[in-house]
């Protein structure tokens, strides 16, 4: 319902600073909007003991000297004036109902109207931010908003460039993108500083009338921003993703004393001991569930729903409110069971500590590959860790399984996303090796058919059962167990050999092999491939997917 407003209800008053002094002292105006009180400084003084409270005005009196008249003579021709200025002010609001967003603003420049022809003082960046002030906007966009415009601020200051809207113009944002450029802002950020920011403040204020700008005439339809030049792929490479074996790697670290000296070159405290820990024990848990930092501290409260008969975990998370159902692998277990029940000390939701702390964790271990990317056209190269950073565990996360080939539509469901479409895009960094794999198998299928062992068509209940066994029987000689020693498994297979998709075969065979690596015992095998609904016909998944990375 769209909320009411009585303009005549709005309130104005004339208060002294320091109603008890002995000597003159400053009159404010206070407007009373909605029941938030608005001061503005009249520019006057009165003596206390002559000023009407009752009549809000000074006292003018054959028992007062000559000056002192004449100064409460300019008092009172002040009060008149900015009551005046106020009856304008809410005639205007009558009249012009959709101005009601930017009502503070314009009492301002009502108020301060002479004020603003005679000084000009008041810049075009400070009437930019009380347009941010009265947008009926979230707190946290109206920071960045106001963080983008102090930036934009610093630009003309820095340029000598007059803060006044006739500077608002064509040639100032050329100039400003350039500015940003050099300061090595990407495209995308730059886009979001003035298509996101300055822009939209821009164009609400030329629908205010009081103030001194035209988007038409600014020009600023013909702005164009520039373009990447950097190759895609290249730059795609700046978001890591971390490998199976580089997270167990971390995972394995021993945090202790003298380990940290590699950071502090110094004696390490217990406390630093502590922080590092939670630290790393906490980006191991992101890669293995995909959520964001601002989620995990459910996993650890309560806040969630467990499934045990199906080994997953459900939280609805903080950004977007959806609903993420994560299967549990036994890193993740384990980690689960450390922090039951703890609250999380350091590894917090906007704490700088956090990734600069990762960043040397990840060093000290001796993540130094280099990384080579493209950056607004220009080649970078830099350590992996200098790259990675919280959000690395959900590509990281997102990217495993899609190395293992599990339907985008799958892993939605446990990260969280309304579509496929983050994970086209962002989240499927597969590097070169993966691609090759890929294409080499699809090639493979069209002009060497005799390489595909299994034919497309119509293939039988007994004959899927085989390609699974010789699959499991062939993926397990390089860790030295043979296929006798898991019958458990195999029987399992064997029992639903019937409901089993042709195109689950080799989705299998890797679940299995991958779970025997991770020491799973078989029993637990069996519960997995019954929680994926691979062993059957129909698509339902039960819940969630457990799919360990290779």
């Amino acid at each position: 319902m769209e909320k009411q407003t009585f303009i005549q209800e709005m309130s104005c008053n004339f208060n002294l600073r320091e109603p008890k002094a002995h000597k003159p002292t400053n009159i404010y105006f206070v407007v009373c909007i909605e029941g938030k009180q608005i001061k503005f400084s009249t520019g006057v003084k009165v003596y206390p003991e002559q000023w009407n409270k009752k009549k809000q005005e000074a006292f003018i009196s054959f028992r007062l000297s000559e000056l002192d008249n004449h100064n409460n003579s300019i008092v009172n021709t002040k009060i008149t004036a900015m009551k005046k200025d106020f009856m304008d002010y809410k005639d205007y609001l009558c009249a012009n109902p959709n101005k009601l967003d930017s009502k503070i603003l314009l009492l301002k420049q009502y108020i301060y109207k002479d004020y603003m022809k005679k000084e000009n003082n008041i810049s075009a960046t400070a009437i930019m931010k009380q347009i941010i002030v009265d947008k009926n906007d979230k707190e946290s966009s109206k920071s960045q908003h106001m963080a983008n415009l102090n930036k934009f601020e610093r630009f003309l200051k820095e340029n000598n460039i007059e803060n006044s809207f006739n500077n608002m113009n064509l040639k100032t944002f050329n100039s400003y993108q350039n500015y940003l450029q050099n300061d090595n802002k990407t495209p995308n950020t730059i886009k979001n500083i003035i298509k996101g920011t300055l822009f939209p403040i821009l164009k609400k204020a030329d629908k205010n009338l009081e103030i001194p700008f035209k988007w038409d005439n600014s020009n600023l339809d013909s702005f164009e921003l520039i373009k990447d030049q950097s190759n895609k792929e290249m730059a795609d490479n700046k978001k890591v993703a971390l490998t199976e074996e580089q997270v167990t790697e971390i995972h394995k670290f021993s945090i202790n004393k003298e380990a940290l000296k590699g950071i502090y070159q110094r004696q390490v405290t217990n406390d630093q001991v502590e922080k590092f820990q939670e630290v790393k024990d906490m980006f191991v848990l992101q890669c293995f569930v995909g959520q964001r930092i601002s989620d995990i501290q459910k996993f650890f409260n309560g806040d969630n729903f467990m499934d045990i008969e199906n080994n997953t975990i459900s939280i609805k998370q903080k950004k977007g409110g959806a609903r993420a159902i994560i299967p549990i692998l036994p890193i993740a277990q384990e980690l689960l069971e450390k922090y039951k029940g703890k609250t999380l000390k350091y590894y917090k939701e906007r704490n700088s500590w956090v990734n600069t702390n990762l960043k040397n964790l990840l060093k000290l271990i001796g993540f130094n590959d280099e990384i080579i990317y493209e950056e607004n056209g220009k080649t970078i190269t830099k350590p992996l860790y200098e790259l990675v950073h919280t959000h690395t565990a959900r590509h990281t996360f997102v990217t495993m399984m899609c190395r293992k080939d599990i339907p985008k539509e799958t892993v939605i469901l446990a990260t969280g996303h309304e579509d496929t479409k983050m994970i086209d895009e962002v989240y499927s960094h597969l590097n070169h090796k993966d691609k090759s794999r890929k294409v080499a198998a699809a090639f493979n299928k069209a002009f060497n058919p005799d390489k595909v062992e299994a034919s497309t068509e119509n293939i039988n209940a007994d004959r899927i059962l085989e390609l699974i066994n010789k699959g499991i029987a062939e993926a397990l000689k390089p860790i030295n167990k043979d296929i006798q020693d898991i019958k458990e498994v195999t029987d399992h297979i064997k029992a639903n050999k019937e409901t089993i998709k042709e195109e689950n075969i080799d989705m299998i065979i890797g679940m299995v092999c991958s779970l025997l690596q991770d020491d799973m015992p078989l029993f637990a095998i069996n519960n997995m491939l019954d929680t994926t609904g691979l062993l059957y016909s129909t698509s339902h998944v039960k819940t969630g997917v457990y799919y360990p990375i290779q």
